[in-house]
């Protein structure tokens, strides 16, 4: 994805900032969004998580279909675990 394209996607869904890791998450949401795969968004409180999911589901086959948005809050030791399981487990990677 080049940097008009994803500035273009940015200014769709009110994402502001300028960020690697930012634009790799939204990169990684673009490439998963086509696929099958189950996605776990998480991270810390006011970062704006909400967004990547709607990026994903408004480029999937699913996108006429509806939205559910679910808030879980997980404890950082939860969070940890899910984290390396994910990681240990190559789905992390594949996504990429």
């Amino acid at each position: 994805m080049d940097t008009q394209e994803l500035q273009i996607l940015k200014n769709r869904f009110g994402v502001i900032g300028n960020d690697l890791q930012l634009n790799h998450a939204i990169e990684v949401a673009m490439a998963v969004a086509p696929t099958d795969l189950s996605v776990l968004v998480c991270g810390e409180s006011g970062v704006g998580k909400e967004v990547l999911p709607k990026i994903i589901h408004q480029y999937s086959r699913r996108r006429n279909g509806r939205f559910a948005r679910a808030h879980i809050p997980l404890q950082k030791a939860v969070h940890r675990h899910i984290a390396c399981h994910i990681r240990r487990n190559c789905l992390y990677r594949s996504a990429l």
